[in-house]
């Protein structure tokens, strides 16, 4: 749950609004965990959950993922964190 509270408040600090942001999610114990619905309802953030059985909900996005990975993960060897975070910034802004 640590862990799931730092990615959250990273987020809250980094943007100055979030309002209407859908967050999808699987259902983990920590994306069903009160405080972090709590917390995500205090940022007016709408919360997005795949049904129990059905990978359609969250097809788009892991059929993303997965083109992101193979065109960009697997594509070179990265010599340190920062520098594939670099380089995904610069494949994100570039399909903006």
């Amino acid at each position: 749950m640590e862990q799931i509270c730092d990615m959250l408040d990273k987020a809250f600090t980094r943007f100055d609004s979030l309002d209407g942001l859908i967050l999808h999610s699987d259902q983990g114990w920590q994306c069903r965990h009160y405080g972090y619905r709590k917390r995500l309802e205090e940022h007016h953030i709408v919360q997005s959950m795949s049904r129990k059985g059905n990978c359609l909900d969250n097809a788009m996005a892991e059929d993303l993922f997965g083109i992101m990975k193979s065109e960009r993960l697997y594509a070179e060897n990265f010599e340190s964190a920062p520098t594939f975070i670099k380089a995904l910034d610069n494949y994100i802004e570039y399909y903006k």
